[in-house]
């Protein structure tokens, strides 16, 4: 049986301000998207690099006069590149696996009917060799496949009711997708330009990842950190969600 014991990994608590997206490099080290408070109205923030033995050291800046404006997720490649997410600056930036040759990767395409958008969570589709974006602004998900640079839209939610208010997403190795819907407090799989809702209502479902037949959803509940006197759900826990054989991938 596995070893399920938790353990703290040391210094981070002291130099991490709010974590916001975490992935393992190849070599076993985490890079860490800091936004620095647990707020998500603060502004800025870091990208570390995390070592299981407690080194925390910087990952990657933004070398131009805005900086890192609101980072958000990040997500590794079978390559070992990886990507980092700005919801601030609308851009996914791509690095090497020791953070170095930075740059802007990818924008969103221009829609003309799309006033405001917030590129936010990022996921590697190994069946597809592409990165799935979700966008909780515009309620789309795209996906961008790496050796073509094609854009793909693969939900657009447009002006239906419910909003699902996109964040964090994952993908099985069949490549079905799985995101987050924080406005719906749910887990939708996205299946030809649909959403079919397989769990909810969590405390605010702000991400969910896939391992071994699980979906593990991170519950965030963001509504008592904006709203005075709003009395938060405690646990802020994961919740594990047991996927059918024909349906884990």
């Amino acid at each position: 049986a596995p070893d399920l014991t938790v353990t703290e990994i040391p210094n981070t608590r002291e130099q991490i301000g709010g974590v916001s997206g975490i992935a393992v490099l190849m070599d076993g080290a985490l890079i860490v998207v800091d936004n620095g408070d647990p707020d998500p109205r603060t502004a800025g923030g870091a990208v570390w690099r995390v070592t299981l033995d407690g080194q925390v050291t910087t990952f990657a800046t933004l070398d131009d006069e805005r900086g890192w404006v609101a980072p958000d997720d990040v997500a590794v490649d079978a390559q070992g590149y990886v990507y980092i997410s700005d919801r601030g600056r609308n851009e996914i930036w791509r690095f090497d696996a020791d953070g170095a040759n930075g740059a802007v990767w990818w924008v969103p395409p221009v829609d003309a009917a799309i006033l405001q958008r917030a590129i936010t969570g990022l996921a590697y589709d190994s069946a597809h060799d592409a990165i799935i974006v979700t966008d909780p602004e515009a309620n789309d998900i795209f996906r961008i496949l790496l050796a073509e640079g094609e854009t793909e839209v693969l939900y657009r939610h447009g002006e239906r009711p419910n909003p699902p208010g996109f964040d964090g997403v994952t993908v099985t190795p069949d490549g079905t997708i799985y995101v987050a819907a924080l406005g719906q407090n749910g887990i939708p799989s996205v299946d030809d330009g649909d959403l079919d809702y397989i769990a909810g209502l969590f405390r605010g479902a702000s991400d969910v990842a896939y391992a071994n037949g699980r979906l593990f959803v991170a519950n965030f509940d963001q509504t008592s950190l904006v709203v005075p006197l709003y009395r938060p759900s405690l646990p802020f826990a994961i919740d594990v969600i047991q996927l059918s054989p024909d349906s884990s991938g």
